[in-house]
């Protein structure tokens, strides 16, 4: 009896907490120049670390999936299993994925700081975003309209004749459409994400 009850305290306790790992990427530099662990209560998180779709940068809050090609990634629990359904629609439908990435915990996004720091965690960082076949579909700034003035800074050139580059006919794309997930390479501004999903698209 006692056992069982040390059990349910433990577990209790390990669901009430938070653990996580985050970079912060420096613009200048354009790499990770700080590692950050973070352990708290989960009554404890900031309206910062409270994402999209309810999801949070917390370890305990990331589910591990397993797709058909071999392939698996971390994504929040709370879009996990239509985002599965998403991406095996998908291989059955032809599409090719040599490359999936889900949860990767980053403050890459929002102000710039003095020393050049992004101050906001990413949709990566809730588990919320995923890259598909980084190697053939680059982040491009200078890119209002794809085109010959966009500049490749990050991933693979993107080739709308290569069946690895995602277009809005893809079956990926139309996929994570349908579950209220938008692309990157359709996204208002200078920048066009061709590899990355997310709730906003950025």
């Amino acid at each position: 009896m006692f056992l069982l009850f040390s059990l349910a305290t433990w577990v209790a306790h390990a669901e009430s907490m938070c653990h996580y790992e985050y970079g912060v990427w420096n613009v200048y530099q354009r790499k990770t120049v700080i590692r950050i662990q973070v352990e708290k209560l989960r009554t404890q998180l900031t309206t910062e670390e409270i994402g999209p779709m309810g999801c949070t940068p917390c370890l305990e809050d990331q589910s591990m999936i397993q797709l058909s090609n071999g392939l698996s990634l971390q994504l929040c629990r709370n879009i996990a299993a239509p985002v599965q359904h998403a991406l095996e629609q998908s291989l059955s439908q032809g599409a090719i994925i040599k490359s999936v990435q889900g949860y990767r915990a980053s403050m890459s996004r929002g102000e710039i700081d003095s020393k050049g720091n992004r101050t906001l965690l990413s949709n990566h960082a809730f588990g919320t975003a995923i890259d598909i076949n980084r190697a053939n579909n680059g982040l491009y700034d200078q890119c209002f309209t794809m085109g010959p003035t966009c500049r490749l800074i990050q991933g693979g050139a993107w080739n709308p004749q290569n069946p690895l580059s995602l277009t809005p006919q893809s079956p990926i794309v139309k996929a994570f459409q349908e579950i209220g997930l938008k692309w990157g390479g359709e996204i208002q501004g200078k920048q066009k994400d061709m590899m990355h999903f997310s709730p906003t698209g950025y």
